[in-house]
């Protein structure tokens, strides 16, 4: 491949001084827009030129971009640039423990636009700090962008994104892909950049690209990753305060499979081998990046773990695949979950749709189903980055099989876990006599402790063994204490003994149940249970 800063049409000067030009020519460009041309246009030439390193226009395709962004930059809304500040005054906001996400279907949950605003007194009181809404935008013929008409418009959502604002919540959206536009040439990136900055200046501080997907046919995970790089060096110069998500490494936000996948392998089988085996072999979280960690997602649940983990651990990764398929649709008998098969899902075989109450158990009356729900959130609360809840987990909504019924949906078995907002089961929230109850109450104070421990926040885990195959264990540092993360994924009472715990000082602090544990008596885990301990290394 060829040199990023020297192709057969110019280097990485040539192009630099052809933008500067175009952006001179094009009008006003204050001093701020130019600190930040200088700092992103190498990412931006670096990340053009290995997407189309053959293209005889790359340095028209350069200039292009950064004169777009200067315009946007330009008609940017003063209070949005006001925030933008904020958000670059705090560079480590997204990993505070005190940041919490939220996604939901805009219309099963809100009706509409309006009616999702009539929510936010609710998604205060839940802790959330960002709104991601799917499902927004109309498909189209031409390459406008519209809100679906059901829903609202694209005035209205910039009302919304302002009264989130307000309360203290980010608004998170899906950049829609424009029509008629060819996805593997450079006229994508300049499309997309189009619609990103829109939205951007409508208010949406977070914009996810559905990247690899966005290339066109030849998509591969490494340029959707140049892609996403690409919009984010745009995006960092025409609204710096705004943060790009993506499936892939590339923006400030990448998704984390590990809480929606090996967590509830995990469940399935009692064994915490492979999940403890992922967290030791994970990353690190890199410095301009942040993980998004849930427990499941609009989407389906995909068996996305490595075959090579799996191998370490005496397991046939293919068949594996499928008795957990089985396992979570019913096939297997005695099963608890209650999913729906995916077909044609891709590489890892069947997916399997599901709310989480229903592939945990609660849908079946099963008496690890509340447990089995807490634990994984308990996880994705804990693991590092940022924890987003889909909105009517925390209730324990259960499957919605009316689709079935629908014209209109019975083709996509997924909108079995993308039902109305189930007022029926908000109204119970505070009842414990309901699951919907005693689980919103288990879910809160998780998320009122997380606010609470700052060595929730960052992205750092270091794994922590204990000799129960059924034990995932790791540690959270920050300073001079660390917080320690055990959960019992198996239906057994398990002690983890002294000795296993004797790097710690003998006396730590229970989070969850807020009193002292003395380490030298060990710290016994129900089955399904989970405990945040705060200890002091030795």
């Amino acid at each position: 491949m060829t040199a990023p800063d020297a192709t057969p049409f110019g280097t990485l000067d040539d192009d630099h001084d052809a933008a500067l030009d175009a952006l001179d020519a094009a009008g006003r460009v204050d001093d701020a827009f130019r600190d930040r041309f200088e700092a992103h246009f190498p990412r931006l030439h670096a990340s053009v030129t290995q997407l189309y390193p053959a293209h005889p226009e790359r340095q028209a395709v350069l200039a292009d971009l950064v004169v777009r962004a200067s315009a946007s930059w330009n008609a940017r809304p003063l209070d949005l640039k006001v925030r933008d500040g904020q958000h670059l005054a705090h560079p480590d906001r997204l990993t505070s423990e005190r940041m919490l996400g939220g996604a939901c279907d805009a219309g099963r949950y809100g009706g509409n636009l309006a009616g999702v605003g009539d929510q936010i007194p609710y998604l205060r009181e839940l802790g959330l700090t960002y709104l991601h809404l799917l499902s927004l935008f109309e498909d189209g013929e031409d390459v406008e962008v519209r809100v679906d008409p059901g829903l609202g418009t694209l005035d209205r959502l910039g009302e919304l994104a302002a009264d989130l604002r307000l309360a203290g919540i980010s608004l998170g959206v899906d950049v829609p892909a424009p029509a008629g536009v060819a996805l593997d040439g450079p006229e994508a990136l300049g499309a997309l950049a189009r619609v990103m900055l829109l939205l951007a200046n409508r208010g949406a501080e977070v914009l996810r690209i559905d990247a690899p997907a966005s290339v066109g046919a030849d998509a591969s995970p490494a340029r959707g990753a140049l892609l996403v790089s690409a919009l984010d060096a745009v995006r960092a110069m025409a609204a710096p305060g705004t943060v790009l998500s993506a499936s892939v490494s590339g923006g400030g936000l990448v998704d984390d499979d590990l809480p929606a996948t090996l967590v509830w392998e995990a469940l399935a089988t009692g064994d915490g081998r492979l999940t403890q085996r992922a967290l030791d072999r994970r990353a690190a979280q890199p410095d301009d990046a942040t993980r998004v960690t849930s427990v499941r997602s609009q989407d389906a649940l995909r068996w996305g773990f490595s075959d090579e983990d799996a191998a370490a651990l005496g397991i046939d990764a293919a068949a594996h695949r499928r008795f957990l398929t089985d396992f979570y649709t019913g096939v297997t008998a005695d099963a608890f979950a209650r999913g729906l098969r995916v077909e044609g899902a891709g590489a890892d075989g069947p997916a399997v749709a599901g709310t989480t109450a229903s592939l945990a158990g609660v849908e079946a009356e099963d008496a690890g189903g509340e447990d089995r729900v807490v634990l994984a959130h308990a996880l994705a609360l804990s693991a590092g980055g940022l924890p987003v809840l889909w909105l009517g987990d925390e209730v324990a909504q259960l499957n919605d099989y009316s689709c079935a019924d629908d014209p209109e949906r019975r083709d996509d078995v997924r909108w079995v876990h993308r039902g109305h907002r189930p007022r029926d089961r908000y109204a119970a929230r505070h009842d414990d006599r309901t699951a919907a109850g005693r689980i919103h109450r288990r879910l809160t104070k998780l998320v009122s402790v997380r606010q609470a421990t700052p060595e929730l926040a960052g992205g750092e885990v270091i794994g922590f063994h204990t000799p129960h195959t059924s034990v995932i264990g790791y540690q959270r540092p920050a300073g001079d204490r660390r917080v320690l993360v055990l959960a019992n994924v198996g239906t057994e009472e398990v002690t983890v003994d002294p000795l296993t715990l004797s790097g710690f000082e003998r006396i730590a602090r229970d989070l969850l149940h807020e009193c002292d544990v003395d380490l030298d008596e060990g710290v016994t885990l129900p089955p399904l249970g989970v405990t945040w301990l705060r200890v002091s290394p030795l």
